[in-house]
């Protein structure tokens, strides 16, 4: 088995048709343009909810933007868009596409899976959707055999009482049911720190779930692994480390996208890949998934603790297996979930951890309620800091539905080998919030606790806003 078997396969797949591509923001859409055209592709309408950050594709882009909120919000508000388009998006597909015939690709977050009656080339089912549920997830790490902190699942007005005999040091983080669909990103996670913070939280989420898994809080750094269920088995990847920001306050988080510079102890990286073989071994038996999933948890002093399934493609994934060219990127997700791919799992595993283990990539992206023009600042990492410098990494500012989004692609060789990404994302958004006076709270990076640190200490994290 080789690459290039697998590139011609792709080519076969997605050559030659008229396409419709679907985003939450057109800004994604333009590397995908590129390569169906390297494919024979030359007809393409984006249908998207916003700009976003980024160049614009150069092909035909019908928007239908939604008012701004949080990042959970916008998704819902562009799938209720796609099931029922405003009558301007109606005309453009009909007039592109007036026999019916054109494919559809949308993102891979929980889109419906057919558009004006045109069904999407690799769209996640609802069954494997549904294992997303936070608070059912428990029963899974147990048919797996994967150790886990205790928790309980509760109705929300019970879930006060279950906190303070579950609270430590550092208080307990709540997880919401899917009452309105699947979540990420830890929008519907709370740090609930005292019981002053589990009443509000109860008023805040009533209404947004009728239950909470409560767990105590886990110190250490927030992590994921991924693996890629394949016809014969699980490929097992390589850690990834969660940029999850804590709010100084303890009133909760700041989701700030992904990286992998981090290194955890061999025997960490050991167990959280062991973790993914077992759970994928699960998903393939109880509801056929096939492709990529993820396991969010903590790498704490007592090893990795598991605490949510994520059955689909995340971008902790994708930063993996983008350093394997031919893969090409979400094309090989979509024809996996489709069924389309015959392969095996140590082939693939041995690839992608290989190449990602040699190609570090960072990824940080954090949601901005409000309406921010375009703007860029340039970040450099140097010293074991993070300072503005005209020849640095740029972080940019635009349009997304939450309101604004900032990404920063910042340079993984500027960071010391196998430290944690998170002091530099917290030192980042400082330098952003001073910069520009965005409303996001002040924020601190978590400490690796399984080993030696190396980095910024918290007193100079902590310093900025």
């Amino acid at each position: 088995m080789d690459t290039n078997r697998i590139a011609a396969r792709l080519e076969e797949l997605f050559s030659h048709h008229r396409w419709i591509l679907l985003s939450d923001v057109s800004a994604n859409t333009q590397a995908v343009i590129d390569q169906l055209r390297e494919w024979g592709g030359s007809e393409f309408l984006v249908v998207a909810g916003q700009e976003g950050v980024g160049d614009q594709p150069d092909v035909e882009v019908v928007h239908m933007p939604s008012p701004p909120g949080t990042v959970m919000e916008g998704f819902r508000r562009f799938s209720a868009r796609v099931t029922d388009p405003p009558p301007h998006v109606r005309r453009a597909v009909d007039r592109f596409d007036p026999d019916g015939t054109a494919r559809v690709i949308g993102p891979q977050f929980g889109t419906p899976t057919v558009f004006l009656g045109r069904r999407l080339y690799g769209a996640r089912p609802e069954d494997w959707e549904a294992l997303e549920d936070k608070t059912t997830v428990d029963a899974l790490w147990e048919e797996a055999g994967v150790a886990r902190a205790p928790s309980i699942v509760v109705d929300l007005d019970g879930a006060v009482s279950v906190a303070a005999a579950l609270t430590g040091e550092m208080g307990t983080v709540w997880a919401a049911d899917n009452t309105e669909g699947w979540h990420g990103g830890g929008e519907y996670v709370r740090w609930v720190a005292d019981h002053g913070a589990a009443v509000r939280t109860v008023d805040e989420l009533r209404g947004r779930a009728l239950r909470v898994r409560v767990m105590p809080f886990l110190d250490g750094i927030p992590c994921s692994i991924h693996g890629v269920i394949t016809p014969d088995g699980v490929a097992a990847l390589r850690p990834v480390e969660l940029l999850i920001l804590r709010k100084r306050d303890r009133t909760g988080f700041v989701y700030a996208g992904v990286a992998d510079t981090w290194d955890p102890p061999p025997a960490v990286r050991d167990e959280m890949r062991s973790a993914a073989r077992s759970v994928g071994e699960v998903l393939r038996r109880v509801s056929g998934h096939r492709g990529p999933f993820s396991i969010d948890g903590v790498a704490t002093a007592a090893g990795f603790l598991p605490t949510e399934l994520n059955p689909r493609f995340s971008v902790g994934y994708g930063i993996q297996a983008w350093t394997v060219p031919q893969l090409h990127g979400s094309f090989f997700v979509r024809a996996l979930v489709e069924g389309d791919l015959d392969l095996t799992a140590s082939w693939l595993e041995d690839l992608i951890v290989t190449a990602a283990d040699a190609t570090r990539v960072i990824r940080m992206g954090v949601p901005v309620i409000g309406s921010f023009p375009r703007a860029e600042l340039k970040l450099a990492v140097a010293d074991r800091d993070v300072t503005v410098d005209p020849e640095g990494d740029p972080l940019e500012i635009g349009p997304s539905p939450s309101g604004s989004f900032m990404l920063w692609k910042a340079d993984p060789a500027r960071v010391p080998p196998g430290a944690s990404f998170g002091q530099y994302a917290a030192r980042a958004v400082s330098l952003a919030v001073d910069h520009w006076g965005l409303p996001i709270e002040q924020v601190e990076s978590a400490v690796d606790v399984t080993a030696d640190a190396t980095g910024l200490s918290s007193s100079q994290t902590s310093d900025h806003h």
